[in-house]
């Protein structure tokens, strides 16, 4: 297989299993008892409220223990300013960044298998990575640090 095939092939699957992870839940609501404290605690409604982002704790204080979590409330400001409360919006930007994690795997298998060309077995690794990844729960899985 040449190496443009096994590229091309490593960047449909990466983006196939960011499609099939969107197909499923893209008529779900906004799930989770977490969800809308998050979406709440994130609004910005003016410069001031910039600040509040990286100095309130995350949910605004509704979790018991004070997690700081300044990105993650910047992304739900940016996605409530975009969509709302459309779930298929936030749901989008989930899949896009799982999509991109993929296409970052298989471009680091891509690497890897150039470097160790001899080795005919690694040749996989543009695909494999991504597909173990796409197919692995870990990444959903949360721990608390």
């Amino acid at each position: 297989m040449s190496a443009l095939a096994v590229r091309s092939l490593a960047v449909a699957v990466a983006l196939g299993a960011a499609a099939a992870l969107f197909a499923q839940p893209r008529d779900y609501g906004l799930l989770g008892f977490d969800t809308y404290p998050l979406i709440a605690s994130a609004r910005v409604a003016g410069p001031a409220d910039l600040a509040h982002l990286a100095s309130e704790p995350l949910m605004g204080g509704r979790y018991p223990s004070p997690m700081y979590r300044p990105l993650v409330s910047a992304l739900f400001a940016a996605e409530y300013a975009l969509f709302g409360l459309e779930p298929r919006g936030y749901q989008g930007v989930g899949a896009a960044a799982f999509a991109c994690v993929l296409l970052a795997l298989a471009a680091m298998g891509g690497a890897l298998a150039r470097r160790a060309s001899e080795v005919s077995a690694l040749r996989a690794l543009p695909v494999l990575l991504p597909l173990c990844f796409a197919l692995s729960p870990s990444y959903i899985e949360i721990v608390p640090v």
